[in-house]
């Protein structure tokens, strides 16, 4: 599957894509920060044959099928951003952590040998996801699909010590909420749940009392009167969508977010029996805990040096495909500063990072994408890459000595 080896006419410059991914969607554009991506699908391949059946290549990012994830690629560069085979232009990875040496590798080849790129440039997604928000020092909390990763960035560069990565994300909001509904929440497909989520979730601005200590009142959780936010919540009833109408009351709009904080207790408090037997990030093992998003930025935080803390508490940036945006919009952002604050003593006071005023609206959903098309205008034009003739000298392992 290889294409023949030809030069590439269109300057570099001028033809170089970003890509980042995740479990739920791909997204690809050239370097203009000034927009969104030109290119979101989702992460999905329908093999022809195969009937409707639905195959994802990526899984808790980590690449699960490469020939899939090839198709994609495939997808976006030619039929969507107009390259030409014979004058493929230069790629911008968005990498995430914990990412292999042998994916690196395997990435590099994909691109070189199927895809002939003039030109491979990798940067990890919390460095990128700070760019993205004018930042070059921060904590990056990136709360994806199906994992969240916590990545304490002092001057450009991850504290890899520090690093967290815990098994909970915009999707267990979405099943929380689905077995908060009951048989009404049973009913609803994967993509009407993530539709209810967006819609209908809210987070408590401060944790309750009984959740830190891991029991449950029905009647307190019925009364909204223990609503920790300022207003009453009150029940929500929405059109999908796809014309499908819901009916939200106020305990699952509340609950629901609880499961990206509370993961090992969520099962117990939701009473839901779809819960107790639905996806393993819901069992308790002691001998693999889940951390909640705020216990994981904790015990980053608390991982680092006393000067890495001081210059990463100014920039907390919350990001990800929904908690950037209807997760945002929420009050998920405030949720885990608040926890952070109640964690440290008093004189450290952490502070969000928000896009800048000539970022797009909703930057934070795209964070990463966005860092890498403000990069990619400065690493190819300094021949930070890996070229095609350096991946052809050296091999797969190019990538690896250069990044």
């Amino acid at each position: 599957r290889s294409r023949a080896r030809v030069t590439m006419a269109t300057p570099i410059g001028d033809n170089v894509v970003v890509v980042d991914y995740d479990d739920d969607f791909f997204k690809a554009g050239y370097c203009i920060p000034e927009r969104d991506p030109q290119v979101v699908l989702p992460t999905a391949v329908r093999r022809p044959g195969e009937g409707a059946e639905i195959f994802r290549p990526i899984a808790s990012r980590q690449v699960q099928d490469w020939d899939q994830l090839e198709s994609l690629y495939a997808h976006a560069f030619y039929r969507q951003l107009g390259w030409v085979e014979g004058d493929e232009g230069a790629v911008l990875v968005s990498e995430p952590l914990f990412t292999s040496r042998a994916d690196r590798e395997r990435l590099a080849q994909t691109l070189f040998e199927s895809f002939n790129v003039s030109g491979l440039y990798v940067a990890e997604q919390p460095v990128l996801a700070l760019y993205g928000l004018g930042k070059t020092s921060g904590v990056s909390v990136d709360v994806g699909y199906a994992v969240t990763d916590v990545a304490p960035v002092v001057d450009g560069a991850v504290v890899a010590a520090a690093a967290r990565r815990t098994e909970v994300g915009s999707r267990d909001v979405a099943h929380a909420l689905g077995g908060l509904l009951g048989d009404a929440g049973a009913r609803l497909s994967e993509a009407q749940l993530d539709a209810a989520r967006d819609a209908a979730c809210l987070v408590d601005s401060r944790p309750r009392e009984r959740l830190r200590r891991g029991t449950g009142d029905e009647k307190d959780e019925n009364d909204d009167t223990n609503d920790t936010n300022d207003t009453k919540t009150e029940r929500l009833d929405a059109r999908l969508p796809d014309g499908a109408e819901i009916s939200v009351p106020p305990r699952a709009r509340r609950m629901c977010a609880e499961a990206v904080f509370f993961p090992a207790r969520f099962a117990a408090l939701a009473g839901c029996s779809a819960l107790a037997g639905g996806p393993s990030v819901w069992t308790f093992d002691k001998k693999k805990e889940t951390y909640g998003v705020s216990d994981a930025l904790v015990a980053a935080m608390h991982a680092c040096t006393p000067e890495q803390r001081l210059a990463c508490l100014d920039a907390v940036a919350v990001h990800g495909g929904w908690a950037g945006g209807a997760g945002r919009a929420a009050g998920l952002d405030a949720r885990v500063l608040g926890d952070l604050e109640d964690a440290l003593p008093p004189s450290a006071r952490p502070m969000g990072a928000g896009a800048p005023e000539h970022m797009p609206l909703g930057a934070e959903r795209h964070a990463a994408w966005f860092g890498g098309a403000l990069l990619g205008k400065v690493v190819f034009a300094q021949n930070h890459h890996v070229s095609r003739f350096e991946y052809h000298e050296n091999g797969p392992g190019a990538v690896t000595k250069r990044f």
